[in-house]
């Protein structure tokens, strides 16, 4: 692993991610934590949310965004996407992508990294157009920094594992 650039908590993780969909943080008006979502795709909002388990309509109808929701790997909620940026944050590609990040200091460089291996056993997440949960084993992740602050702007898992065996999880 290369040196330890930071090492990253559950709700630094979860900050970068609500930064990037958008959502205002206690910083004043012109603090990068307070800026307007960017997205490289032009979009209004980041796009993690896209990512994020279950569509659950009770019966409804679904939306375009939902049914577009269900085409797509995610994670098994938004803690599990959280828990997921937090290991990649902190792995060793995470790493090196966030140094590369500061040694360039460029707020429009951002850093795509693809299949990343996740050894961590207890992510999980959903196939694209897939219900049941399955281990994340590979992983993606985009990120920025802006003014300092960490932006990420999509995480999600590639690729999956077996389906998870609750009896299994229910003995530890």
């Amino acid at each position: 692993m290369p040196n330890v650039l930071k090492t990253y908590t559950l709700e630094e993780a979860m900050g970068a991610i609500a930064r990037s969909n958008g959502q205002p943080l206690s910083k004043g008006p012109d603090s990068p934590q307070s800026r307007g979502a960017y997205n490289a795709t032009g979009k209004k909002l980041g796009h993690e949310y896209m990512h994020r388990g279950h569509v659950n309509q009770q019966n409804r109808p679904l939306t375009d965004l939902q049914n577009n929701m269900l085409e797509k790997s995610r994670s098994e909620n938004r803690l599990a996407s959280a828990r997921l940026t937090q290991y990649l944050l902190n792995s060793a590609d995470g790493q090196q992508a966030l140094a590369r990040l500061d040694q360039a200091n460029d707020p429009k460089l951002q850093q795509w990294l693809k299949k990343v291996d996740v050894t961590d056993k207890t992510i999980y997440g959903f196939e694209g157009g897939g219900d049941v949960p399955k281990q994340v084993t590979k992983a993606a992740i985009n990120i920025r920094k802006i003014g300092g602050e960490l932006f990420v702007a999509s995480v999600y898992p590639a690729e999956f594992a077996g389906e998870r065996n609750y009896e299994l999880d229910m003995l530890f």
